[in-house]
């Protein structure tokens, strides 16, 4: 029994069974194989769903920053060039006639943006002011707003008439109640040369009877020559008449104008007479004007001034 133990020992002996059978290296790649086998990798996102994640992402920050875009130019006034006829502005817009030159009256549609009761039982008023000189004029008058215009629901179609004196750049200065409502500007075709016909100086003599004539009397109070100017304005003259006066004018008048700036002063005679009716007829030395007549009201307030009455 014990001789057949000993031939087994050494039969296991002379087998792979004998000795370390197992280096380190075998045990490491044993325990990493074990390791690995138990922890479960991630899982990848699918591809699609990333790639509509992101489709969506552009969309939204192109959105907000189009929306963003325009309310800001929805907010802010437009940059109008001085060629263009239409003038347009954030609450209102202006259009001239395509023919608007200086010295002459011309018609305005102003198009306004806002609901009509905005401007419902308002008093709306327009000043005109030069851009180079600041030189003021009273376009339109205030006026009470009581109705839209026809065939529209607010004031999309306000027209008005109104003469600039010369031209440039003016800006339209729009005002309800008193208040700035807002402005724009309008360009104005002629030389914007503000010295046009300008009455610088008025020489008065009063004539009697006999047809001779008192003192001369010299005018230069601008508020007098600015009045004066303005009534001589709305003479209604007529050139083809020949005249022969029975009596001596009343008044006689030497008026001074300056009608460039870099022309002299001009001087043009006129013999007026005063008929008892408060009628004013003229006589011009001027073959352009030759034989005037003024409205009676407009006669009877240049008296005034002539003879200070």
């Amino acid at each position: 029994m014990e001789r057949k133990l000993k031939k087994l020992r050494k039969a296991m002996d002379s087998t792979t069974h004998k000795g370390v059978h197992f280096t380190e290296f075998h045990k490491n790649k044993i325990r990493n194989a074990v390791h690995t086998s138990i922890t479960q990798q991630p899982k990848r996102p699918n591809k699609l769903v990333i790639i509509s994640l992101s489709t969506f992402a552009i969309f939204l920050f192109a959105f907000f920053i189009t929306t963003e875009f325009l309310g800001q130019q929805k907010n802010e006034p437009q940059n109008v060039s001085g060629d263009d006829v239409t003038q347009t502005g954030e609450l209102f817009s202006v259009m001239p006639d395509p023919l608007l030159h200086a010295g002459k009256p011309y018609g305005y549609i102003f198009s306004f943006h806002e609901p009509f009761d905005t401007y419902e039982g308002k008093e709306l008023s327009v000043t005109a002011v030069h851009e180079e000189t600041e030189h003021r004029v009273q376009a339109v008058e205030s006026e009470l707003i009581t109705e839209p215009s026809s065939g529209y629901t607010s004031l999309e179609r306000f027209t008005t008439t109104f003469e600039l004196p010369y031209g440039g750049e003016w800006k339209l200065e729009v005002y309800l109640n008193g208040q700035g409502y807002g402005e724009t500007v309008v360009q104005v075709a002629d030389d914007p040369n503000p010295f046009q016909k300008q009455l610088t100086k008025m020489e008065v003599e009063l004539v009697r009877e006999s047809g001779v004539p008192e003192d001369k009397l010299t005018v230069t109070d601008e508020q007098i020559l600015s009045e004066i100017n303005s009534i001589m304005d709305k003479v209604s003259w007529d050139t083809t008449i020949e005249v022969s006066w029975a009596k001596h004018e009343d008044v006689r008048a030497t008026l001074f104008y300056k009608l460039k700036e870099d022309q002299a002063v001009k001087s043009y005679e006129y013999r007026i007479w005063i008929n008892g009716n408060q009628s004013i007829e003229i006589l011009s030395f001027n073959p352009n004007e030759n034989i005037g007549k003024l409205e009676p009201e407009d006669g009877k307030r240049l008296k005034q001034l002539l003879v200070n009455e």
